[in-house]
């Protein structure tokens, strides 16, 4: 199992890996009520589950949006499209797993290093390059890189 903290100083998210293994990522994720929300998109074989520690969060999955407040869960089935954001006056805890995992430490490792780098733009998304290079092994696209082949 492998721990630790990433930050990305653009999106103002900071996560604590609290589980790594072959068939669950856990990220305890901590995020200011001005963070840049991800951009919608979608994990072609993973849920993506969240459970709401403090706070308040909205989640729009599909068509359909929810608030969650602490104890507030939700899974989002692979193959749905997704965004999040702390819809709260203060600091939002959220848990997020993603089973099984993938590449999705391998994104967020790449995602706050770049960022903590400069080289990501305003929203705190990687390069195109960095996007179409690694979608496959991060088994998500989003609307930046839909034109990303991911078959």
């Amino acid at each position: 199992m492998t721990t630790g903290q990433l930050e990305n100083p653009v999106t103002k998210e900071r996560f604590v890996i609290t589980h790594s293994g072959p068939d669950l990522l856990r990220l305890e994720v901590h995020v200011p009520a001005d963070m840049i929300r991800p951009p919608r998109h979608v994990h072609r074989r993973q849920r993506e589950s969240f459970e709401v520690l403090q706070g308040r969060v909205t989640l729009r999955a599909g068509k359909d949006q929810h608030v969650l407040g602490p104890g507030g869960r939700f899974a989002v089935p692979p193959g749905t499209s997704h965004t999040w954001w702390n819809s709260g006056d203060g600091e939002a805890r959220l848990l997020a797993e993603f089973e099984p995992p993938g590449g999705m430490q391998s994104f967020f490792e790449t995602f706050c290093g770049m960022a903590g780098e400069g080289r990501c733009g305003v929203t705190g998304s990687p390069p195109f390059l960095q996007i179409a290079a690694s979608a496959r092994s991060w088994d998500c696209c989003s609307r930046q890189a839909s034109a990303v082949p991911l078959a």
